[in-house]
């Protein structure tokens, strides 16, 4: 979930705030790109302002945080992205109106721990990408062995 000022500046851009109650806590923002909005959950940043004033100054410490994904969550979907590419996994702008959510990250250590996250997506996708084109050239040997043109093998 990233916000409309994303950028790489993201100490400077989360305007998303939550506040400790008790072991959860609650969630307000404006999440403007949100991949996979159909799925169960989702790990995010959000600022855990001390005062008002780190409130409209965006201020406040960054945390990560888990959170259920459904509109029964306080979570309303403004719009889904007309986007480019991968159509079947939805993005969506969402509002988070008092969501809740579990903070997995000491508070002011969230970029640091959803870089090593985002780390991990990356070498996934990076292994899987390899793996799924070392499939597709052992298919095309097996074919070509196989196929005939003429009356010959190719």
């Amino acid at each position: 979930m990233t916000e409309k000022d994303g950028g790489s500046d993201v100490s400077g851009s989360t305007a998303t705030n939550a506040f400790d109650d008790g072991d959860k806590c609650k969630v307000y923002g404006y999440k403007w790109f949100s991949s996979a909005t159909d799925a169960d959950m989702t790990l995010s940043l959000a600022r855990f302002p001390k005062t008002e004033q780190e409130i409209e100054s965006k201020k406040g410490k960054i945390a990560m945080i888990f959170m259920k994904v459904s509109t029964s969550n306080n979570i309303e979907v403004v719009r889904l992205k007309d986007k480019f590419g991968t159509r079947q996994l939805p993005t969506a702008e969402l509002i988070l109106r008092g969501s809740s959510a579990l903070r997995i990250s000491d508070v002011g250590k969230g970029i640091k721990y959803i870089s090593n996250m985002l780390n991990i997506t990356r070498i996934h996708n990076a292994v899987a990408s390899v793996s799924f084109m070392r499939r597709i050239i052992a298919l095309v040997f097996d074919y070509s062995a196989r196929r005939s043109a003429f009356g010959k093998k190719i």
